[in-house]
């Protein structure tokens, strides 16, 4: 099963509209935000906060899968929170450029939302105890647990983490297993990104 990029349609206008049209600092998709297009039980399972904030050394970006019932969050399910540096640092940069960074960054981080969304259709798209229990188990990685020496490995996992000169020169190269590395989907995450960016770029 593969998802046209098209299914992220949604998801994009919402985040953008909010984060880079009303040049906000937070924008959330929840619910119907996420466009008629994404399964109605993935709209109750998945929200996606994306924070713009400093991030600490060079770092231009951030991605990390939260289990609201681990961290205590009013709702089941996962939160996929996006943090994007807030490039005060960088005041050379025009706030052209700032726009054009935070959409190459939105599109990139939707596709690992779309790696979670489309696993997620694969292990039964429903809503019940035993599903949320073989996601947990399939996203549970070790990633966090070394960077801060926690036990629970299950309510935090580092999706994705870039350097602003690595993500700049790579945005175009990074391969379908940089998203999917278990290669348990067979979604072309290259090719959306392109129409995620497209996308964004167009508006």
């Amino acid at each position: 099963m593969s998802i046209p990029a098209i299914a992220f349609k949604g998801l994009l206008k919402t985040l953008a509209g909010q984060f880079i049209d009303n040049d906000s600092e937070y924008a959330e998709c929840i619910g119907e935000d996420f466009g008629n297009l994404i399964s109605q039980n993935a709209k109750l399972f998945f929200s996606i906060s994306l924070v713009e904030e400093d991030l600490p050394s060079d770092l231009a970006a951030i991605g990390i899968l939260v289990d609201n019932r681990a961290a205590q969050f009013n709702r089941t399910g996962y939160t996929f929170f996006i943090f994007i540096d807030s490039s005060r640092n960088l005041v050379n940069i025009t706030d052209d450029l700032k726009t054009i960074f935070k959409k190459m960054v939105l599109s990139h981080e939707t596709c690992h939302f779309a790696y979670y969304y489309e696993l997620y259709l694969q292990l039964g798209d429903d809503l019940t105890s035993t599903l949320y229990t073989i996601f947990q188990n399939s996203v549970s990685v070790k990633t966090r647990a070394t960077e801060t020496n926690e036990n629970d490995v299950t309510s935090q996992t580092v999706t994705d983490e870039h350097k602003y000169e690595e993500f700049i020169r790579n945005f175009w190269l990074y391969p379908n297993t940089h998203y999917d590395r278990t290669k348990k989907t067979s979604h072309d995450y290259q090719n959306s990104n392109k129409h995620f960016l497209r996308y964004l770029i167009s508006k």
